[in-house]
């Protein structure tokens, strides 16, 4: 066969709709009155592929053809199709340090984007990337974050997030009284199909660096109040499974559930012998947050790589020529990373939910907690937060040692026997998924599918949270100041196969997963 140069081949993506891709405008809700304080926007979710990845698991793309499966190609050919939707966000996985520093981030900041980027921790070379146009964004506020935290069960792995708070920059006088910003998360949960516990872990500690970032109020009695939120990324889990419904539901009671299923991943089994039924909580104790997924206690960090809460604040340099005041320790900055049962209807009634309420309640005793998954509810006094949150280690196991022994005393659980018992996890935003997961022809909508696997599946989401619901005089409704007004069909799995008869990636599309892209209105 005749070796083709890669370096030759012009890049075969187009448009969209040469593979089967359709755009489709979704019904608006609302318009503010004054067109000015209407801001629209559209954001892109995509694992481009890591190029190391790729080679090292190049039994997964045996029947692809070499030249089309090369970096000089590949590059040329994602930079089209990311061209082409002209997003203001762009959320990239996978994206190996180098591709970074001499291809993505010089090539987009071409195009007027500023990018964050976290490396994976350990010996891995890929990451996540986070762009967004400074003619359409201000950054307020940002966060890389580590999953690997040493010393902590589950919290092992090498898994990475980005999260960025950003203000829409709109004309004249609106953008001076804007009040309304937007915060977007970028990550890639672990591979393992049979580990979901690490992969809810992983996502309780990004949902509690998202409560903090995102929080317009402070904790109260009714319950903070939130900036929109546009979570995505690669999960690693499939439609409809446990850590998927945790996500749109915003609780998930896992008793007697196996890790194995919680992803949705691995072959489903239907009775595991008892000893490996989940009886206790997952999530552990010393990660420092709460079965609501906020910050408890300060987590202690040890390694250099790891973000912690009490960083300070410095300018760093965002792959762009302004410096921005980011919130992030030293060896994450960007500077330095630069340099180095349901269907459907489900998702049909999931924009008109109601926000999950708060599921902190005080009991009267600081040692008396329960957790009741009757009633769904987390249970705790509001002594135990405020009591721990800003003292440092050696305090705070003093006073759990302490606590443990009042309740030995007692005859009542500490506040860690209880948190150690519960097997309900929630979340205080409320999430709905960008994508049906399913064509009105029941088929399914996939977001990877390879030669080898030969079976489609999803496992990348954009999932939205449209902030705080008020009462809007102009349409009768309650809504939050986030609507969802567009997205980029996905394809089935005959659809990608009829490509090219190769699976992803192909000459067309140049990654192993397909691209997410939705449109938004803010209310300013």
């Amino acid at each position: 066969m005749e070796q083709i140069d890669p370096s030759l081949q012009q890049p075969h993506f187009t448009s969209p709709s040469d593979v089967g891709r359709k755009w489709h405008n979704l019904r608006r809700r609302c318009y503010h009155p004054k067109r000015s304080n209407n801001f629209t926007f559209k954001v892109v979710s995509y694992n481009v592929l890591a190029d190391d990845l790729l080679h090292s698991n190049s039994y997964l793309y045996n029947g692809a053809e070499e030249w089309f499966k090369h970096w000089e190609y590949r590059r040329r050919n994602l930079l089209q199709e990311l061209s082409y939707y002209n997003a203001d966000v762009v959320c990239l996985q996978e994206v190996e340090m180098q591709h970074y520093q001499d291809w993505f981030e010089p090539k987009l900041r071409e195009k007027g984007y500023t990018g964050l980027y976290k490396r994976r921790t350990g010996d891995k070379t890929d990451g996540c990337a986070t762009f967004f146009k400074e003619s359409r964004f201000t950054l307020v506020q940002s966060k890389l974050v580590s999953f690997n935290k040493p010393g902590i069960e589950l919290m092992d792995r090498d898994n990475v997030a980005v999260v960025v708070l950003l203000k829409p920059r709109t004309p004249g006088s609106a953008s001076r009284h804007a009040s309304n910003m937007v915060c977007v998360s970028n990550t890639h949960l672990l591979f393992n199909k049979k580990r979901g516990d690490i992969k809810l872990a992983q996502l309780s500690c990004l949902f509690s660096e998202i409560e903090e970032i995102a929080r317009i109020s402070p904790p109260a009695k009714g319950g903070s109040l939130y900036h929109p939120i546009i979570c995505c990324g690669d999960f690693n889990s499939t439609p409809f499974s446990p850590i998927y419904n945790f996500v749109v539901r915003g609780s998930l009671d896992y008793t007697g559930m196996n890790r194995d299923n919680l992803s949705g991943q691995s072959h489903f089994r239907h009775s595991y012998p008892p000893m490996y039924a989940l009886t206790s909580n997952l999530i552990p104790w010393e990660l420092g947050i709460t079965t609501s997924c906020a910050k408890r206690i300060e987590p202690l960090e040890t390694d250099g790589n790891s973000c912690s809460n009490a960083e300070r604040r410095e300018n760093v340099q965002a792959s762009g020529s302004r410096t921005l005041s980011v919130s992030s320790c030293h060896e994450c900055s960007v500077n330095q990373a630069a340099q180095s049962d349901t269907s459907e209807e489900n998702y049909r009634n999931a924009e008109n939910r109601v926000g999950n309420s708060e599921c902190l309640k005080p009991l009267g005793s600081r040692s008396s907690v329960q957790c009741n998954p009757e009633h769904g509810k987390d249970l705790q006094s509001p002594q135990s937060s405020s009591s721990l949150s800003r003292t440092d280690t050696t305090q705070s196991q003093s006073l759990n040692s302490m606590e443990h022994e009042e309740g030995r005393q007692t005859g009542e659980p500490s506040e860690k026997d209880v948190y150690d018992a519960c097997t309900i996890q929630r979340h205080k935003f409320d999430f709905f998924s960008v994508y049906r997961h399913y064509f009105r022809g029941r088929q399914q909508e996939v977001t990877t599918c390879t030669f080898h696997d030969a079976t489609g599946i999803t496992v990348d989401y954009m999932f939205v949270s449209p902030g705080w619901r008020q009462y809007c005089r102009r349409c009768g409704n309650y809504h939050g100041p986030l609507q969802l007004t567009g997205n980029l069909d996905l394809l089935t799995e005959s659809d990608i196969w009829y490509l090219d008869d190769q699976g992803l990636p192909n000459k067309y599309l140049s990654s192993d997963h397909l691209s997410l892209v939705a449109s938004f209105l803010l209310h300013v």
